[in-house]
């Protein structure tokens, strides 16, 4: 990670990151998780859509190279809506061209029909002609799977003129290799022979060994039809070799099968019995492998997702206990407030009542005498006559002239207001 710490530019360094994740994801998935995680865990993820959709998209590619299908599909779904409500027309067009692939591989042959037609005329509106080819070779395929051979010919043609570059040897030996497979599945075995011929030559001519090998397969089913058991042995012993070589294990099962059926209809039981079994046991081990990745990726993924629940469990307390801190300062600094308020609040009629209790030498006193020291109720007694040093003030009168005026005051009101209604 030193070396993307040195990208000082968010958007370098995350489209270096995310080019990593296209060309490893699929050969190491958890390391393509890993970076995947660490785009989003970016300040500026939320912020930028296009990185989002990328993200989502790559997921989705990873997951549907682990085989977790339904994960797979909920990224490329989510890749999809982002570019689709951004205006990411590429990313938004190569997911749906993923999903596609996913409900293909699934059986959903119309649904992944569906979203071949969608993405190519979504890369023709975006003016990105190579990609609109290719998605109409998958349409092609998608239509091979439906059976409707004529319509996969007519598109495969169709795919063969649009192919922009002469020297895209590659571009052109898929197409011939399809149209190997739809005449092969016609029984059209002369022109299967004649397609897959050119296919095996442009495959060798652009180094696609993968496309080459399983193209011999496929020839040397078509020449075993055509009685040239031969030259199918010598095409399937190549394909077998090289299978190997790439470690491309459900391949060699496909060349143990046709040994098989040739040694069968060549009447030799126990060639046939001998490539049977090797076909089984290395579907078996295939099939347990598979179940052990699938295994491993799911409990990988489950740990992950357990350890970042767990950081966003303790992160929350560490929030709630902040939160919780904050409080507590609040509440002392409203309860300081308003203790004080009441301490200015109530001073003066505390004042006023202490010194009620005080003798007058007190009263004089300097310093002042906050507590009285020797409290009396003379102050009293003088206020209401009782004291014989003193006459005191005709309190009680004052309090008589009071209830007088203010009984005679509410009378008044009722009188006036009964009059008036």
């Amino acid at each position: 990670m030193a070396t993307f710490a040195a990208l000082h530019d968010d958007s370098v360094r995350t489209d270096s990151m995310l080019k990593i994740v296209f060309k490893l994801g699929a050969t190491d998935p958890m390391l393509g998780m890993w970076l995947c995680d660490q785009v989003e865990a970016q300040p500026y993820f939320q912020e930028k859509p296009w990185v989002q959709a990328r993200v989502f998209n790559l997921r989705g590619i990873i997951y549907y190279s682990m085989k977790i299908i339904d994960l797979a599909m909920a990224n490329l779904l989510e890749a999809a809506r982002i570019g689709d409500a951004y205006g990411l027309d590429r990313i938004r067009n190569n997911a749906i061209n993923n999903i596609g692939s996913i409900q293909e591989y699934q059986g959903l042959y119309k649904e992944a029909l569906a979203s071949y037609r969608s993405a190519r005329w979504g890369y023709l509106e975006a003016g990105s002609f190579r990609n609109a080819t290719m998605a109409l070779t998958n349409v092609a395929l998608a239509y091979h799977d439906l059976k409707q051979y004529d319509k996969a010919i007519e598109v495969c043609d169709s795919v063969l003129l649009e192919i922009e570059s002469p020297d895209d040897v590659n571009a052109y030996a898929s197409v011939y290799g399809l149209l190997g497979e739809i005449y092969n599945a016609k029984k059209e075995y002369p022109k299967a022979l004649e397609m897959l011929n050119k296919s095996i030559d442009l495959a060798t001519k652009g180094g696609d060994d993968h496309a080459r090998a399983e193209d011999l397969i496929t020839r040397a089913a078509v020449k075993h039809q055509l009685q040239m058991d031969r030259e199918a042995l010598a095409d399937l012993t190549l394909a077998l070799q090289m299978e190997r070589e790439m470690g491309v294990m459900p391949f060699v099962v496909d060349c143990y099968d046709l040994f098989a059926t040739i040694a069968k209809d060549q009447g030799d039981a126990t060639s046939a019995l001998d490539w049977m079994e090797k076909s089984k046991a290395l579907s078996d081990s295939i099939h347990n492998d598979e179940s052990t990745t699938a295994l491993a990726n799911y409990q990988s993924i489950y740990d992950v997702e357990q350890k970042d629940a767990k950081i966003d469990l303790l992160n929350k307390d560490r929030e709630i206990q902040a939160a919780n801190l904050l409080n507590v300062w609040y509440l002392f600094g409203l309860v300081s407030v308003v203790l004080l308020a009441m301490l200015i609040l109530v001073a003066p009629g505390a004042w006023v009542v202490l010194t009620a209790f005080r003798p007058n030498i007190e009263v004089l006193a300097r310093p002042a005498v906050w507590i009285p020291q020797n409290p009396t109720l003379d102050n009293f007694a003088r206020l209401f006559g009782f004291s014989s040093e003193q006459q005191g003030l005709p309190v009680a009168q004052y309090f008589i002239n009071s209830l007088v005026i203010s009984v005679t005051s509410t009378v008044v009101a009722v009188l006036i207001g009964m009059a008036g209604g």
